[in-house]
């Protein structure tokens, strides 16, 4: 390895910055000249040394030192290279550490001479070399930077013995037909092929050339293939860059809500129907965790698959205070102060996170919206590990888990053994995290995410949105729609107010306006009045029906009226909802996993937060009285 020292005229990389020592004062200060303008600046010893050890210090080879050096320096340290070479270099250096300690830094020819063969005997040496050869080897090396690698024989680098080099081309061609192939083959199949093409060569040649043995063909395959290379032609190049990444600090953040990762994932657990103790299926997980302190802010878990709902209920369970679920703990030492805009949401490329009405939302709330590189995960790497811890310490310890691989798996038959209810799966989730996971030591942060969040509380003041009904406003769809006498439609539904009928007025009768749909309750909807500069609340004029219902749900029900065209009245279309509730009920025995999984769905209600305390009287999810209602008279729905 080359060595430096501070000393006049020697060139260093300060910063960034090109210096020269200059001068070196009586006090160990040196003054530096940098090397763009000339300008001479001032640096202590002390103040060198330490930017020596945090690496913004590093000497520069002096280039007239290169120039007449006449050996290059070797590339890597030197055991990389061959044996014998080694013991040539440190033989080299034996005689150069001698001449040097009696005659210093400055040997010659004619001082060399006479100490030759004083310096073989100490040395053992019977074959002495010559005075010029040792001035040689000492000129090399101090021309090299006192590199010893330099004294390796230039000739005898990346040397091969002549039988090898004789088959070097034939293993180069078994490399490429056998190891270089999407399909390759092993170490084995390349050996024997060599050894059929090495044997043809030979029945041409009047002397045969040595066969080297498997042992030294292997070492050869090592040698001369690349394993970026390797992997890049058997996995193809994502594979490559993946196993041959350079992995270091990543993303750095300075406080918390600076940067929220967001991710979906399948719970490794199979859950049964609340009522009907038939099996469901698989609940979704939708996580969102700060960075900088890795606490959970929100989360999501039911079966609505990752989409642009389960995002909006995982980011509004994020930037709400969690005050009912704490009120809700058996033990009230333990609260969950996660809450906040954040500034920036990263997310994969997932088609839910580049729905227009996501962007809009991060829009109005200011929040940057970062899409991570495809397939690579590592880029949002802390909800990917949390989420994997989750299912770990949960999804795979349960009566019912599906295990993180089928190797895992066995025999286990998850259906049959599944007891847990998505409320029960809830209610351990949530402990898990506010009990368990918020004070469990985190090596990467070197703290608890609690102790962290709780002093990023005192530095940094989360935002919060002006109320619980602005944030609502914000999480909706967006679309436009004409206003009629009947006010607006929205997926066959009539929205109708006073206030609408004087926004009607004001405008052009073949202006549309803004209208916005809460996906999760179509009760009412909100449409935009330009006028007033506000986005006004317009109740459904079926609220009996539309009060509670989920887009997904009347989607569903719309489905069923596809290929009949007729009227319906308001007796008729409640019944047909009584009736949808008892087809997704009996769904939910039905013998298909996936069509249980399917009625688990279409009957949550999304409106209900999961709840921390499990009570013995539960509430169907998504059920409506079986009873009708009497006054209907003002439900003029069509169907058709």
């Amino acid at each position: 390895m080359q060595r430096f020292c501070f000393r006049i005229g020697q060139r260093l990389l300060l910063n960034s910055v090109t210096y020269k020592v200059w001068r070196i004062l009586e006090n160990g200060d040196c003054v530096l000249e940098r090397e763009s303008d000339l300008a001479h600046v001032m640096r202590s010893k002390t103040e060198l040394l330490n930017a020596l050890s945090s690496n913004c210090l590093s000497f520069v080879l002096d280039g007239a030192q290169l120039h007449r050096s006449e050996v290059p320096s070797i590339k890597g340290p030197l055991d990389s290279c061959v044996e014998e070479d080694q013991e040539t270099a440190l033989y080299r250096m034996s005689y150069i550490k001698l001449a040097i300690r009696e005659f210093g830094e400055q040997p010659s020819c004619s001082k060399l001479k006479p100490y030759l063969q004083l310096f073989a005997q100490h040395l053992g040496d019977s074959k002495p070399p010559g005075a010029y050869t040792v001035y040689t080897w000492w000129r090399t090396w101090k021309d090299s930077g006192e590199d010893i690698t330099a004294l390796v024989p230039k000739q005898n680098r990346g040397r091969v013995s002549s039988h090898l080099r004789e088959h070097h081309g034939l293993l180069l061609e078994v490399i490429n037909e056998l190891l270089y192939q999407r399909v390759p083959g092993t170490k084995q199949d390349a050996y024997e092929a060599f050894l059929i093409k090495a044997e043809q060569a030979n029945s041409l040649k009047p002397i045969p050339v040595p066969i080297p043995s498997r042992a030294t063909v292997y070492r050869l395959i090592d040698k001369i293939t690349d394993p970026y290379d390797l992997v890049l032609h058997q996995q193809g190049r994502r594979a490559a860059e993946q196993a041959f990444r350079a992995t270091g600090e990543g993303v750095r953040t300075t406080r918390i809500l600076e940067r929220v990762e967001i991710d979906h994932t399948p719970m490794n657990i199979m859950v049964v129907d609340e009522v009907t103790g038939e099996v469901n299926g698989r609940p979704s997980l939708t996580a969102v965790i700060d960075h900088y302190s890795k606490m959970p802010l929100g989360i999501y878990i039911g079966f609505e698959p990752p989409s642009f709902v389960s995002v909006i209920r995982a980011i509004r369970n994020a930037i709400l205070p969690k005050n009912d679920i704490e009120k809700q703990l058996p033990d009230p030492s333990f609260t969950w102060p996660a809450y906040g805009i954040m500034a920036l949401l990263a997310c994969d490329n997932g088609a839910e996170f580049h729905d227009k009405q996501l962007e809009r939302i991060c829009g109005e709330l200011n929040i940057e919206l970062l899409y991570c590189p495809k397939q690579h995960p590592w880029f949002k790497g802390s909800v990917e590990r949390y989420v994997g811890h989750l299912n770990q310490s949960l999804g795979n310890k349960m009566e019912g888990t599906t295990f993180s691989n089928i190797g895992e798996r066995g025999d286990y038959e998850s259906v049959k053994e599944a007891k847990c209810t998505l409320q029960e799966l809830q209610c351990l989730i949530l402990k898990w995290i506010i009990t368990i996971y918020n004070h469990r030591f985190h090596e990467g942060i070197g703290e608890t995410p609690f102790n962290l969040w709780t002093e990023g509380l005192k530095k940094f003041e989360p935002s919060l949105p002006v109320s619980k009904e602005s944030l609502d406003l914000i999480f909706t769809r967006e679309f436009t729609r004409k206003i009629n006498h009947e006010g607006v439609s929205f997926k066959r539904l009539k929205y109708n107010s006073e206030a609408l009928g004087i926004l009607r007025r004001q405008l052009p009768s073949s202006k549309p306006v803004r209208v916005r749909v809460d996906p999760e309750n179509l009760g009412s909807v909100w449409v935009f009045d330009e006028f007033r500069g506000e986005f006004i609340s317009v109740p459904c004029r079926s609220k009996v029906v539309a009060e509670g219902l989920s887009l997904r749900q009347l989607e569903y029900l719309l489905e069923k009226r596809t290929n009949r065209r007729k009227a319906a009245d308001t007796k008729e279309l409640l019944q047909r909802k009584v009736d949808f509730v008892k087809e997704v009920r009996a769904a939910g025995t039905d013998k298909s996993l996936r069509q249980r999984t399917k009625a688990a769905r279409n009957s949550q209600n999304p409106l209900v937060e999961p709840a921390i305390e499990l009570h013995e009287e539960k509430e169907v999810r998504g059920q409506v009285p079986l009873s009708l209602p009497d006054d209907l008279d003002d439900f003029d729905i069509q169907w058709g």
